[in-house]
């Protein structure tokens, strides 16, 4: 598999660091739809969840409880993600997530010191996707969602 944790494309076995990689087959298959979900499948991983807060903790390396940024970096698309409130995005049209524990300031500088969670999604091409899920609970509860979009070039607008 292909990752590109560096900076540069490269296989994940000459890779000098602890990695674990996550492909968009085994992302559908186990059913991850949001980082609370990841963690459950990655090693030396852990999430505190205090009200509204997502305190990501990799090899027991955490921010305190009142604390804005979180020691771990979390990327989109190499757009960083550096608050706690907002590393709990839904997980959709994923090409792979990459997980690097220990730090990685020399690449992704500061508020890396415990890791970095790094989600790569797909690259647009002309390709209707859709996605529906439902849940049913207890007590008539219900959630559902429908995602939708066409990606890619627009058709040429025609005259007339």
């Amino acid at each position: 598999m292909t990752v590109t944790t560096q900076k540069r494309e490269e296989n994940v076995q000459d890779v000098p660091a602890s990695i674990s990689v996550f492909s968009n087959i085994q992302i559908e298959d186990v059913d991850i739809r949001d980082t609370v979900e990841l963690i459950r499948f990655s090693p030396n991983l852990h999430m505190k969840k205090i009200i509204n807060e997502n305190i990501i903790v990799i090899r027991g390396v955490s921010a305190f409880v009142d604390s804005k940024y979180s020691p771990v970096g979390f990327y989109v698309d190499n757009v960083c993600f550096p608050i706690n409130y907002m590393q709990n995005p839904d997980l959709f049209d994923i090409e792979r997530i990459e997980i690097l524990k220990g730090p990685q300031g020399t690449l992704y500088g500061r508020n890396t010191e415990s890791g970095i969670i790094n989600i790569i999604t797909k690259q647009p091409d002309n390709e209707l996707r859709g996605k529906i899920y439902g849940e049913y609970g207890n007590y008539d509860t219900s959630h559902g969602n429908i995602d939708s979009y066409r990606s890619g070039a627009l058709p040429p607008l025609s005259s007339g």
